[in-house]
């Protein structure tokens, strides 16, 4: 009885039954194969994210060197500096130690060129003679008070 009863109610259904699986199992069929179209793009798209994230590291690793090689460069360039600043400070102290040593020297003591002792004389002969004359005090003669007089100034 049973039996006879899911025979005549699957008779007339079977077909439609049958139907239904075949499009319920094809619908399946095409969202697979869709979700598996999806997969391959996300697996390409994965792929040139790990290349973008390598160029990225690359790049990265570079500028880190340069910043490296930009610190040791300004570094150096301090160092310069600094031992530029020492020695113009040196140099500073020596000019003020030569001030002092020259304003507290005896200086008149040393004995005057003849060159100089010949242009003071000319310029004590006086004032309406020494703008003609070789010498005078208009102009001075160079070569009386270089050693090698023989030549023009």
């Amino acid at each position: 009885m049973i039996g006879a009863l899911v025979k005549r109610l699957t008779g007339p259904l079977l077909p439609w039954l049958l139907l239904a699986a075949v499009v319920v199992i094809g619908g399946l069929a095409w969202r697979a194969d869709a979700l598996s179209d999806d997969l391959a793009d996300m697996a390409i798209k994965r792929d040139r994210a790990e290349e973008a994230a390598e160029v990225a590291r690359t790049a990265l690793a570079w500028q880190a060197e340069q910043v490296e090689r930009m610190a040791e460069a300004i570094k150096q360039r301090d160092a310069r500096i600094a031992r530029g600043e020492q020695a113009i400070a040196e140099r500073r102290e020596a000019l003020r130690r030569l001030e002092d040593d020259d304003a507290t020297s005896d200086w008149t003591a040393d004995p005057v060129p003849a060159g100089v002792r010949q242009w003071v004389r000319d310029l004590s002969i006086g004032p309406d003679v020494g703008d003609d004359v070789s010498g005078g005090a208009g102009t001075h003669d160079h070569s009386a008070a270089r050693a090698d007089a023989g030549r023009d100034p």
